[in-house]
């Protein structure tokens, strides 16, 4: 089954001013998450979905920009999910039928490894496509006090990095939370990163320039 990728890139944001254009290493994170898509090589079409114009004029030509997203659910109050029906829903009527995966990618996660998604991928296949597959990381770096997931008596919290599933199951569910949800562990602090605000983002900063591996 092909997997096709979802970029959100929403224009406005409340706590952290146009952060899908902050910088890390001299790249945005917004640069950086088209650019773990690209070279990952785990997607047969890569899409965004954004209401900036400036990231349609930056990106039209290079992966799939297919409109500007209606201002209706690029509000602050917009939630991801209604952004995700949004494309989902575009998608199945204009260019698919057929049953397919879709991943969501959010900018403010710029640490990826490729290998770790690929096994998560191994896992959702394994899984027969049933549910959804959520990335999650040891609560030791939670410090934001994110909700607690508990694997085997261990202590997780949803990191923002990935989530993986079918888009017939979301269109469904209208989510990636349901009871059936697999969740993938990510062990790395750098996966765990999840950029809202500028103390999220000068601790990005700080492990790129540390040269920590991602």
């Amino acid at each position: 089954m092909k997997i096709i990728c979802l970029i959100l890139a929403r224009s406005g944001s409340q706590r952290l001013k146009n952060k899908n254009k902050k910088k890390i290493m001299g790249s945005s994170l917004i640069e950086r998450t088209v650019q773990f898509a690209e070279k990952s090589g785990l997607y047969s079409e890569i899409y965004i979905s954004t209401d900036d114009v400036s990231i349609v004029d930056a990106y039209k030509n290079r992966i799939l920009v297919p409109w500007i997203r209606p201002k209706k659910y690029a509000m602050a109050k917009s939630s991801s999910e209604v952004s995700i029906l949004h494309f989902l829903k575009w998608y199945k009527k204009k260019l698919s039928k057929k049953s397919t995966c879709f991943m969501l990618l959010q900018p403010t996660s710029p640490f990826r490894k490729i290998l770790s998604f690929k096994r998560a991928i191994k896992k959702f296949k394994n899984n027969g496509y049933i549910n959804s597959i959520v990335g999650v990381s040891p609560n030791k770096y939670n410090y934001k006090n994110s909700n607690i997931i508990l694997i085997n008596n261990k202590k997780f919290f949803v990191n923002g990095s990935l989530y993986m599933t079918t888009i017939d199951n979301f269109l469904k569910k209208k989510t990636f939370f349901n009871s059936g949800t697999s969740f993938h562990i990510q062990k790395s602090i750098q996966e765990s990163i999840d950029i809202d605000t500028h103390t999220d983002l000068l601790k990005a900063r700080k492990l790129a320039k540390l040269n920590v591996i991602f």
